[in-house]
Parts: structure tokens; C-alpha cells; sequence
């Protein structure tokens, strides 16, 4: 019984040690900022976890950092002209895990969360 009981509390320690393994290594995050719309105006939570903002950006415009674990995280854009589309994105490493869009004249879009 005492040697059953060792293999289990052993399976268990190894499989956790594992499982932990992803919140230990940094992951690349980026927001995007894209649409049909040519000039955005952009606030967002930087890697510092600071509020920044970025008047008059064009369409593709990033901002990358790495990052272990998750955290709160949060970008808004708003198109600053009377026509086109915005659309803001978060990646974590190759996964987009939100996005929002919008065509409204001078539409202001936010996605924010824990990521």
C-alpha cells in the first residue's frame, strides 16, 4: 500500500511540475490596430501596465512586449475619420485571444481582459 501510495503522490508532483511549465516562460503579446479607416487615435495598457496613448496612427500599427503568466490587459482605438472600419486585436504568442471591429464614423473600439 505505502509503495502504491508513493507512485501516485510521484505521478502527481511530476505531472504538476509539467503542467506549470507555460506560465514560467515568457510569451510574446501584441496588440494590432487595423481596419479600412487611415488615422486612429489608440489608448492602451503598455508592458509596464501603464496607460499610454497614441494619437494619429495608421492602419497596422503593433505594440509588443513578453510577459509570463496572464494579467489584465486592454486596448481601445477610435477611427478618427467620417468613414471605414477599426478593428483592434490581441495575440498571445500566434493565437489571437480577442478582437473587436467596428464601421461607424468615428467609432471607438475596446477589447480588455484578462490574457
Amino acid at each position: 500500500m505505502r509503495k502504491q501510495i508513493f507512485i501516485l503522490l510521484s505521478a502527481l508532483f511530476i505531472s504538476s511540475s509539467f503542467l506549470g511549465c507555460d506560465d514560467e516562460y515568457p510569451v510574446q503579446y501584441t496588440y494590432i490596430v487595423d481596419g479600412t479607416a487611415l488615422d486612429y487615435n489608440v489608448t492602451i495598457q503598455n508592458a509596464d501596465k501603464k496607460v499610454e496613448h497614441f494619437p494619429s496612427v495608421v492602419c497596422g500599427w503593433n505594440y509588443k512586449w513578453f510577459q509570463t503568466g496572464t494579467r489584465w490587459l486592454s486596448i481601445s482605438a477610435q477611427n478618427n475619420t467620417t468613414e471605414g472600419s477599426v478593428s483592434v486585436h490581441i495575440y498571445k504568442g500566434e493565437v489571437e485571444v480577442a478582437t473587436q471591429t467596428s464601421s461607424d464614423s468615428a467609432a471607438i473600439v475596446t477589447v480588455s481582459g484578462v490574457y
